[in-house]
């Protein structure tokens, strides 16, 4: 007990005010730190009021001349001019539309390894590697060149050799395609601020088939195009494509105003 009481006793202690002394110096301490984040709090204000006096909020409809080099900010509906988004098998976006984008899969090999820690009758410690084959729809190639096994994949109860084949030439390259001009109001945007506009809204594709290179026909599915012929399992080789499109219909930008001979007003960097 009498160690319990000290403890309180010691608790109690420790709630006694502090004296003027200490308070006075915890006052000094805090000065400089009071003063340095009133200062931070005036050079922020400083800037914000001085980029609100730099920027300008321009009509959507006209490149004032005026305007040419001067910091710009506006809110405009999407407009598309000349052709709209096209991919390279020929599935074309709704007009109006400013970006086409392409997801693609290949059903291919895939090479699993697993490792297995033995000992064997004197206790030597050996490892035991395994290496299991499957197929999978990827997104990229699959290397079967770097198998280990390149011989043992098994479909159909019989030994085949897992080899997957390259991309068509067609599905090579970018997944973007864009209108041939995409503006805000009167503004074209070049490449960088273009590049920022999401694809968020599926898409199916209006045909019912496509043609691709190499002989390949497309076909529609509930997801989007696929190469698996009806009524059969996917083989590897197999394609899928799944397209989106800009949902979005505006745009709100903040550039700097400058002339394109290409395509009159626009933003610069």
């Amino acid at each position: 007990m009498a160690d319990s009481e000290d403890a309180c006793e010691a608790s109690g202690s420790s709630l006694k005010p502090l004296s003027p002394a200490y308070g006075l110096a915890l006052v000094v301490c805090s000065l400089p730190f009071l003063w340095w984040n009133e200062q931070r709090y005036i050079s922020t204000w400083r800037v914000l009021d001085e980029a609100s006096r730099l920027v300008v909020d321009a009509p959507c409809n006209a490149a004032l001349e005026d305007n040419y080099g001067r910091l710009l900010h506006v809110t405009c509906g999407l407009q598309t001019e000349g052709g709209p988004p096209i991919d390279t098998i020929g599935v074309e976006a709704p007009a109006g539309k400013a970006l086409l984008e392409r997801g693609r899969s290949m059903l291919q090999w895939e090479e699993d390894e697993e490792k297995d820690e033995r000992r064997d009758a004197d206790w030597h410690r050996k490892i035991v590697r395994r290496f299991r084959y499957r197929q999978v729809w990827s997104s990229e190639r699959i290397d079967s060149s770097l198998f280990r096994h390149p011989d043992s994949c098994m479909h159909g109860g019989s030994l085949v050799p897992c080899r997957n084949p390259p991309w068509p030439a067609d599905l090579q390259g970018g997944s973007k395609f864009w209108a041939d001009t995409v503006k805000a109001g009167a503004f074209r945007l070049p490449a960088q601020l273009r590049e920022k506009i999401p694809a968020d809204e599926p898409f199916p594709p209006p045909l019912g088939t496509y043609h691709g290179s190499e002989g390949r026909v497309y076909r529609r599915d509930p997801s989007g195009l696929s190469t698996v012929e009806p009524g059969r399992p996917p083989a590897v080789g197999d394609i899928r494509l799944e397209y989106t499109v800009n949902g979005a219909d505006a745009v709100s930008v903040l550039g700097a105003q400058v002339y394109s001979p290409a395509g009159g007003a626009t933003f610069g960097s």
